[in-house]
């Protein structure tokens, strides 16, 4: 790879790191600052441009949600500073500042959002209130409005997780007042339990930010930490399964993702502070160490079969890249 000098970068401690393929050759990479104003470079054909982070307007409290649902297109949902909801969908090129898109909203904690089909958009926030509140993009339209949210009751400690499963199915995931999992299901235009009642899922031990990812039909994963720091894990298929652990000590949440209609690949940062994988094709493998020195969860992205691109922050603050491809994993190096 190319190797480029860059403007170092203040990072907010504990803002996340997103990232997006808007081309099979190109990786779109976003971070908060420290002066709360969102950064961005992207890798193409093998090189970081430009050799500067740029800057966007406005200031907001975490770094945005992206993803990419076609070429050349990628969107980004951020929460800004006094809480409101920001928006964009970009094709080629950056940003502007009359594109953002203003959501209201009052959310206290980062977002997450899902496509559930390719002319649907579902984002999920927790609101000063403590409930989940929820907003769809379908057909050129918000709903129930452009800047009124659905709210879907709850009382909320940290973050939601989505995985959809099937076309017009969303799943989502929240830890209760007890810690424990509880879980709320979208199917054939219907909310459910209904009203302002959630599935609790059991399990006082999910006491740490979990992750959720979906591999096939009707098939999805949630992922935790124990108290101890072993990943536990749960899946439906049909029905639930019980919770297991897969064992080690790590530091960081889980990061999933699923590659294929069977597989699963999950990342954690354990208390060596190295980067950890496990994956499922059938069963699931011994963990391998990555290696590194990170102090942050991972972000990952992936091309169908193709490709992983991996993300930390290291102890140093500094943002490291590796990636799988052609079936060997590959250390990139800093990205700032």
């Amino acid at each position: 790879m190319r190797q480029t000098s860059f403007q170092p970068v203040s990072l907010l401690h504990n803002s996340r790191i997103s990232a997006a393929y808007s081309s099979p050759n190109r990786v779109d990479v976003w971070v908060l600052g420290s002066d709360r104003k969102i950064k961005h470079l992207k890798i193409e054909d093998g090189s970081w441009l430009p050799s500067y982070w740029q800057t966007e307007a406005g200031t907001y409290s975490n770094a945005p949600i992206a993803f990419s649902r076609g070429e050349p297109q990628f969107e980004l949902i951020a929460p800004t500073t006094t809480g409101e909801v920001h928006y964009l969908a970009k094709q080629n090129g950056w940003l502007s500042q009359d594109s953002w898109q203003n959501l209201g909203g009052s959310m206290v904690s980062p977002l997450t959002a899902i496509s559930p089909g390719f002319a649907r958009l579902d984002i999920f926030g927790v609101g000063a209130d403590k409930q989940l509140y929820h907003k769809t993009f379908e057909h050129g339209e918000w709903f129930p409005s452009k800047e009124e949210w659905n709210c879907l009751g709850g009382s909320v400690i940290g973050p939601p997780e989505a995985v959809s499963c099937d076309s017009g199915r969303i799943d989502v995931f929240m830890r209760g007042p007890l810690h424990t999992l509880q879980y709320k299901w979208f199917l054939d235009g219907a909310w459910f339990p209904e009203g302002a009642e959630w599935e609790d899922l059991g399990n006082t031990q999910t006491i740490t930010p979990f992750a959720a990812a979906s591999r096939q039909l009707l098939d999805f994963n949630v992922f935790g930490l124990s108290p101890d720091g072993e990943v536990i894990h749960r899946w439906w298929n049909c029905s639930w399964g019980d919770w297991e652990s897969l064992g080690r000590k790590f530091i960081s949440r889980p990061c999933v993702v699923s590659q294929d209609g069977d597989s699963l690949d999950l990342f954690c940062v354990g208390s060596d502070n190295q980067l950890h994988h496990k994956s499922w094709r059938g069963w699931w493998s011994d963990w391998e160490q990555l290696g590194g020195d990170f102090i942050s969860a991972p972000t990952v992205i992936c091309l169908v079969k193709k490709r992983l691109d991996i993300f930390c922050k290291g102890r140093d603050y500094e943002i490291y890249h590796m990636n799988w491809e052609n079936k060997q994993w590959r250390s990139l190096g800093k990205v700032a």
